[in-house]
């Protein structure tokens, strides 16, 4: 046995206490069943996000764009909490990210024009230029301290979540440039083949799990009602591409695997994630956002899979669905009209995760998809270049599997589990205090006997 500190936080004091656990098992293999999810988060660069990490190829250290029309300067500054008032608009995307604003901003590769491709779509240039630090997001960067961060992960496409999102489920973007509701009213009828009818018809167990899913009408679908001029047309149809095609709303056996956010903390903490898992949270990450709800929203779900009895066989993918009108100093891969869009934050976790580990190898939405038809069996849907076995780098599955949960601020914290899990976690670390406080009472009343019993001066 041996001691090992436990770092409690209750009432925002800070205690150290020494608990015994066992020595460490011995090194078992990997199981054989996998559980894959797949977290999607919205509309960031790499740089926006990791650009200032001391680790991967971050460009947000000494950047200053300059915008030639008028010679004025716009400096790559950290994201402020005023900045969710000054760039919030209602109903209005606070950046452009679609396909043309992303081929002006990377300009045949040279990086040099995203001030200027926001300025010439009326939008403000300075968001275009903001990153986050440790301070703003600390949940996301204890992630990439403890996990896996990919550095050459690109968007599949220039522009565009709808776009982007089809590469990832369906390999392609079977026609599609632009995320319009033509597009969507387009995919209620196409028979676009996707990774989830791939897993029903292999007999594989799939979840996607929609935050929250009560605010989508899937007769609104099924009729057309969303893609009417008039509607307003839920976020979630663009990010999750299955959700305006008919079949997932008409037929029972793939309906039911549309479900809640909440039952993903559900079948996490009771062992019964299916094969593959795709979580669309909410409150998501798009911008503008605060930066402290989203991050407590993304640190809740891991958590949730560290504290469940599947963690040992889950490998967790983080990825953006699009770069979101950021800036980003790396060249796509491919500048021309088949190449690939702006380079994303990406993360591998797992128990097996090569911890600290930053990878370089190129990859892209069809990436997660080859790994995960790879895993189950599945015939590739994309035609792009994907190694047999990607992301093998990002694990060393020889090591002991660990077990993490992560916090934010303090700890336990109701948005970083469910409340059955949280209780559970204050009741161990209570037990864990009291009997620290037991120790040190015992230690100091065991003091106080030997100074007793021990002989006074001239006795004896």
């Amino acid at each position: 046995m041996i001691p090992a500190p436990l770092v409690v936080i209750f009432g925002g004091a800070l205690l150290t206490v020494s608990a015994t656990v066992g020595t460490a098992p011995a090194v078992a293999a990997p199981p054989t069943r996998e559980h894959i999810v797949v977290i999607l988060q919205q509309n960031h660069s790499y740089d926006a996000y990791f650009g200032a990490y001391p680790r991967g190829d971050g460009g947000h250290r000494q950047v200053v764009e300059q915008e030639r029309e008028d010679e004025s300067t716009v400096a790559a500054a950290p994201f402020e909490s005023a900045d969710v008032g000054r760039f919030r608009t209602a109903g209005e995307e606070p950046l452009s990210n679609g396909q043309l604003a992303a081929r002006s901003a990377v300009h045949d590769g040279a990086m040099d024009n995203f001030v200027r491709a926001q300025t010439r779509r009326g939008f403000d240039p300075a968001l275009a230029m903001r990153y986050w630090t440790r301070d703003q997001v600390p949940g996301l960067w204890s992630l990439a301290d403890d996990n896996v961060l990919l550095d050459r992960y690109f968007s599949s496409a220039m522009g565009g979540s709808l776009v982007n999102m089809l590469f990832l489920v369906a390999g392609d973007n079977h026609g599609y440039v632009e995320g319009t509701k033509e597009s969507l009213r387009g995919l209620t009828t196409d028979d676009v083949s996707t990774l989830f009818d791939q897993l029903h018809a292999a007999g594989r167990s799939w979840n996607f799990y929609v935050g929250p899913l009560d605010r989508i009408d899937g007769d609104d679908v099924v009729d057309g009602t969303y893609f009417a001029p008039e509607k307003t047309t839920p976020s979630a149809l663009y990010w999750a591409p299955i959700l305006s095609m008919r079949r997932f709303w008409t037929d029972p056996e793939l309906r039911r695997s549309i479900v809640d956010q909440e039952a993903f903390y559900e079948d996490a903490a009771d062992g019964t994630l299916p094969d593959v898992s795709f979580v669309l949270p909410l409150p998501t990450d798009h911008p503008v956002q605060s930066p402290t709800i989203h991050d407590r929203r993304l640190v809740s779900l891991v958590n949730a899979l560290g504290k469940g009895p599947d963690w040992r066989s889950t490998t967790t993918f983080v990825v953006w669905d699009d770069w979101g009108g950021f800036y980003d100093h790396v060249p796509p891969p491919q500048v021309d009209a088949a190449g690939y869009g702006v380079r994303l934050p990406a993360l591998v976790i797992s128990p097996y995760a090569r911890r600290g580990f930053v990878s370089h190898q190129q990859y892209d939405h069809t990436s997660v998809l080859g790994y995960i038809e790879d895993r189950n069996g599945l015939a590739r849907l994309s035609s792009r270049p994907t190694p047999p076995n990607p992301f093998e780098e990002a694990f060393d599955r020889t090591q002991v599997p660990r077990r993490r949960t992560y916090r934010l601020g303090t700890l336990p914290d109701p948005s970083v589990g469910t409340p059955t899990q949280n209780r559970s976690l204050i009741a161990l670390y209570g037990i864990a205090v009291a009997g620290a406080i037991l120790v040190l009472l015992l230690g100091s009343r065991s003091l106080r006997v030997r100074r007793w019993l021990r002989p006074g001066p001239g006795s004896g």
